[in-house]
């Protein structure tokens, strides 16, 4: 083999670039020389092709242009919901389009630079083929004064935009968006490079709706089906927003008394005005949401950041209001007993004094996120307030006790502990202290 003027055997190349040795013989094995030769003849020619085209990407393996169409193929199959091959997730990775794994044209230099490109074209922002694919050399090539991108991983690229929902394809008189990528697929590898025009989609914005799809528990890739028009993540989420509007709605009318805790609003006015404000907003954004159903208006309708604050604001009210109708809930049955013995007892009773500066502190933990959130809060509150309810069985007991020894009082004999676990007056002879 003869490179620069020096001659030498093909196993001495394969030394000097460092070429592990094969376990296939080359006389031998037609396919297993062409790969050696591959691998010198690259290694050669690797100074002249970074002087070339400096920003060409890096594949992890040599592809033989005539296996590029079938590779592409496979990349868009993958694109439309089939399982990837490993020649089509090592070219995505090679072109920069996948993020953690999925597929994200935005973190592409290449997909990047077409948009680019796009976005400054006039209205309405269609490049020809001719715009990005520049003949020359026998073939044409994308921008091939650096990059020198073959026109089958170009149209990987633009397949993959497609996806996102960046842009549509014309091919063959026919206009392709992201909801078509199956057919797209399907067509020949020629049909698919020889594109007549790239059109950009009006922008959307993109966080406001992965915001969107995680208000409502879908998988990060809706966003990306939601901007393609695909009508099943659609319908899940409008399915989704029914719900949070019925959850909404119970938390304003729970919201609207302030949080009702020992008969008292837990939460003061200037709070629940904001509160009812709040999530009146995040009401009115999911009325509008689910206003026109058909999946591409989710685009258009989050294409304001904006439209989105109030949604966040409600969202955050709501879980605050159900955080805290749980936790009443929990506790309901011990406040619910100790209220009823308020009212047996004076008010300058030290029982009664204790319970109140309990429930003063209580309130003002609970009103607090960072108390109420502690692991064992619930637990500890639910522990105090049952040894106050054990405190005034003691006293009911006591007091009941002494009735029944007293001729003139109203008691009976049939009084267990147990029986005022849940009610602080006895089921058997309804014994009240004030009758003491």
């Amino acid at each position: 083999l003869t490179f620069g003027g020096e001659t030498a055997l093909l196993g001495q190349w394969c030394d000097r670039f460092g070429i592990p040795p094969r376990t296939c013989i080359p006389t031998e094995d037609a396919s297993c020389l062409r790969d050696i030769l591959n691998e010198v003849a690259g290694a050669c020619l690797s100074d002249h092709f970074a002087r070339l085209a400096p920003d060409y990407p890096v594949f992890p393996f040599f592809i033989p242009g005539d296996q590029r169409g079938r590779i592409l193929r496979d990349v868009l199959r993958h694109l439309a919901g089939a399982p990837p091959t490993n020649g089509g997730r090592a070219v995505l990775k090679a072109l920069g389009l996948l993020n953690n794994g999925m597929v994200d044209p935005l973190g592409s230099p290449y997909a990047v630079e077409i948009l680019d490109a796009l976005d400054n074209a006039p209205s309405p922002k269609i490049l020809r083929r001719s715009q990005l694919i520049s003949e020359g050399a026998g073939r044409g090539y994308f921008a091939p004064d650096r990059i020198r991108l073959e026109p089958e991983w170009t149209m990987a690229i633009l397949g993959s935009l497609l996806h996102a929902g960046e842009i549509a394809l014309i091919i063959g008189g026919d206009r392709y968006t992201g909801d078509r990528l199956s057919e797209l697929a399907a067509l020949p590898a020629d049909d698919l490079i020889a594109f007549e025009a790239v059109e950009r989609l009006p922008g959307w914005n993109r966080h406001a709706l992965h915001t969107l799809c995680a208000h409502f528990g879908l998988p990060g890739k809706s966003a990306l089906d939601l901007a393609r028009g695909a009508a099943d993540p659609a319908r899940k989420l409008f399915s989704a927003a029914a719900e949070l509007r019925r959850r909404m709605n119970a938390a304003a009318e729970t919201a609207g008394e302030g949080i009702l805790f020992w008969g008292e609003p837990l939460l003061g006015r200037d709070r629940t005005r904001q509160n009812q404000a709040d999530l009146e907003a995040a009401l009115d954004f999911l009325d509008a949401l689910t206003r026109n159903p058909e999946p591409g208006a989710v685009r258009e309708f989050v294409s304001d950041a904006d439209r989105m604050s109030g949604l966040s604001r409600g969202a955050a009210v709501l879980a605050e209001v159900e955080e805290l109708t749980d936790l009443i809930h929990k506790l309901c049955d011990l406040v619910g007993f100790m209220s009823a013995a308020e009212a047996m007892l004076p008010s300058d009773h030290p029982w009664t004094s204790a319970v109140l500066e309990a429930r003063r502190i209580l309130r003002r933990e609970m009103a607090d996120p960072k108390q109420r959130r502690r692991p064992d809060f619930a637990r500890e509150v639910r522990d105090g307030l049952a040894e106050r309810r054990d405190a005034f069985i003691d006293l009911y007991i006591a007091a009941h006790d002494a009735a029944e020894a007293a001729p003139s009082q109203t008691s009976c004999r049939s009084l267990k502990r147990d029986d005022l676990r849940h009610s602080p007056l006895c089921p058997h002879c309804r014994f009240k202290l004030w009758e003491t």
